[in-house]
């Protein structure tokens, strides 16, 4: 009897820990399915966001075991983030970024860190009732190469995505939740080729025109033919662009409005 006594709480303890951990292992399971186009978790995730993500799910925000974007959001919190002003983030953050994109995404094309997409000199700062913006630091002759993709990231599936998002520091995940969007990276524009991408440079700070006919930089397809990517990979000039303007694009020009589904998020 003084053996069992001295030894009962301990057993239980373990048989504690085991169940536990059985639980934990067949809720990682469970997290672990995919479907093709629906991503639930390919891999680990930092216990913090995994556990956030399971009080969601205990809460009935998702009938489900799916990771979307909204939840995504509210995992990493970031409404408060957007409480303050944003900041203009350094060189040495966008270069993080690209070495982890480069680090989930082994197979594809290598992204320049050594230099940004602009072609001509612009600012990145705050642009006033928008956020952080983009503004001419010289004057922009129409026609002229404002921004290529030299450090889009492009995402075959949104399991990487994911995993990327999870492994930035999460005020940047933030702002990527933001920035990303999907397009038709098509050759032929007959079989669609949609990536998520984001665009890792001060590109993503390109505010949307207000109007149809506001924005200043985009496609011109004549040009465009001309280089290599077309409209896909270059954004040109659509007009004379004074030193101080603020570039301004079309985000319905490039961006898939059903994309985000297409991809389960």
């Amino acid at each position: 009897m003084i053996g069992t006594n001295r030894f009962s709480p301990l057993f239980a303890l373990g048989a504690s820990l085991f169940l536990s951990l059985l639980s934990s292992i067949s809720f990682l399971f469970l997290l672990c399915e995919c479907t093709e186009h629906v991503w639930k978790v390919e891999q680990d995730i930092p216990v913090e966001y995994l556990l956030e993500w399971k009080h969601y799910h205990a809460e009935g925000y998702e009938d489900d075991n799916r990771l979307n974007r909204d939840i995504i959001w509210n995992i990493l919190k970031c409404d408060d983030l957007f409480l303050k002003e944003r900041p203009i983030h350094s060189e040495m953050e966008w270069t993080r970024a690209i070495d982890i994109y480069s680090s989930i995404t082994k197979e594809s094309p290598m992204l320049n860190s050594s230099k940004n997409g602009f072609n001509v000199l612009v600012e990145a700062k705050q642009s006033p009732g928008k956020g952080r913006g983009i503004f001419a630091g010289q004057t922009i002759r129409k026609g002229e190469i404002v921004w290529s993709t030299k450090r889009t990231a492009r995402f075959d599936n949104a399991g990487d995505y994911i995993e990327f998002l999870f492994e930035l520091d999460p005020s940047f995940a933030c702002d990527v939740l933001q920035w990303a969007y999907v397009q038709d990276v098509s050759k032929d524009g007959e079989v669609p080729n949609l990536k998520i991408s984001v665009d890792l440079d001060e590109g993503s700070f390109c505010n949307d025109a207000s109007d149809e006919n506001g924005h200043n930089m985009g496609c011109d397809p004549n040009l465009a033919s001309q280089v290599d990517g077309g409209c896909q990979s270059n954004y040109f000039a659509l007009r004379d662009i004074q030193m101080g303007e603020e570039l301004l694009c079309d985000y319905s020009s490039f961006a898939v409005s059903h994309g985000w589904r297409d991809f389960g998020l």
